[in-house]
């Protein structure tokens, strides 16, 4: 697989693989291209189907890279996902002030179900995508979810 930061043309020929790095049009912008610029990208060699080399995971993470802000806010070492095609996304303040907004999505367009590990102490309770809570939140060390083909979940996780 080739991952990358965000290009949109590849194409396979035989044994060869291209990328399209630019575009490098020149309607409604000549210089819309112009000047220097930085693409990430890597060869993700695995065996069999995309879904079981994780390879959406693979390219999420190529994608997403780990980013640490300075602030007040801690959360204990609790937090991962079990299962292969869960991908947690997103981390972060609830908009409303109240919590943090946990959301995960379903990256290989399979029906299954995953363990959500929190930090000791959490409440939880499952929100919208407008983070409206849906369920009341209870204390839970864990939470089992069972997702839909790219599904997206969000939850609210209270410490």
């Amino acid at each position: 697989a080739v991952l990358n930061d965000g290009k949109y043309g590849h194409s396979i020929e035989g044994n060869e693989i291209e990328i399209s790095l630019l575009r490098s049009t020149s309607s409604p912008d000549e210089s819309a291209d112009l000047g220097e610029h930085r693409i990430d990208y890597a060869l993700y060699p695995h065996a069999g189907a995309c879904a079981q080399a994780q390879v959406q995971r693979q390219g999420h993470d190529c994608n997403t890279p780990l980013l640490t802000l300075a602030g007040d806010a801690r959360l204990d070492t609790g937090l991962s996902v079990d299962g292969d095609a869960l991908i947690l996304d997103t981390l972060k303040p609830a908009w409303d002030g109240d919590g943090y907004i946990l959301r995960a999505y379903e990256a290989n367009g399979t029906r299954g179900a995953a363990a959500i590990r929190l930090p000791k102490g959490a409440s939880i309770c499952r929100c919208d995508l407008m983070e409206r809570d849906q369920t009341p939140a209870a204390p839970a060390d864990s939470i089992d979810v069972r997702y839909s083909p790219y599904e997206i979940i969000t939850h609210r996780l209270r410490l």
